[in-house]
């Protein structure tokens, strides 16, 4: 399965990394590999987001999220740092990594899903943790051309469906599933 979802906030011990998003396939100008992020090693997931989604791994910068709706491929990316409620409140020297894994979500999903247009958006009305929401859509989509926000009811991904579009996106973002 593609994570555990709970009733409280997820605790995770998070590892720094060495290396800037390493995406497969996909070119990334700004990579700097001898870079180190050292984020806060105990790091809280709102809880709102974990009830809305399913857990996929971490890139450099951010946790990955799939929103729990079939309809719609919907990434959301968590920055792995404490207090941060828009995308200004993100240190300067992190804002191109936060770039860089939008653009590796971006072209993900367009790829994987076939999306004609791309919709990204960090509004935190209803979560005040920045979070970053990155929407494959089509033109046949429930909701198009008008937002998804709103649109009728989740549709949750059926379970081998959920496990595999889990995996194929792992793959594409380079996400490594061997500790979860």
């Amino acid at each position: 399965m593609c994570g555990e979802r709970g009733e409280s906030y997820y605790v995770l011990n998070v590892v720094p990394t060495s290396s800037a998003c390493a995406l497969r396939g996909l070119e990334q100008a700004s990579a700097q590999p001898n870079k180190e992020y050292t984020p806060q090693m105990s790091f809280e997931i709102h809880p709102k987001l974990l009830a809305d989604c399913i857990y996929i791994g971490e890139l450099y910068l951010c946790h990955v999220l799939l929103m729990n709706d079939s309809r719609f491929p919907w990434l959301i990316l968590v920055p792995k740092a404490e207090n941060l409620r828009d995308f200004h409140d993100l240190p300067l020297e992190q804002r191109a990594d936060l770039y860089d894994e939008i653009e590796a979500a971006s072209k993900t999903l367009q790829v994987q899903c076939d999306a004609h247009k791309l919709n990204v958006a960090a509004l935190g009305n209803q979560v005040p943790q920045l979070h970053i929401h990155v929407i494959g859509r089509r033109t046949d989509d429930a909701a198009w051309p008008g937002p998804v926000w709103g649109s009728g009811d989740a549709t949750p991904y059926d379970l081998d469906e959920l496990d595999s579009f889990c995996d194929e996106l792992r793959v594409s973002l380079a996400i490594d599933d061997s500790e979860d």
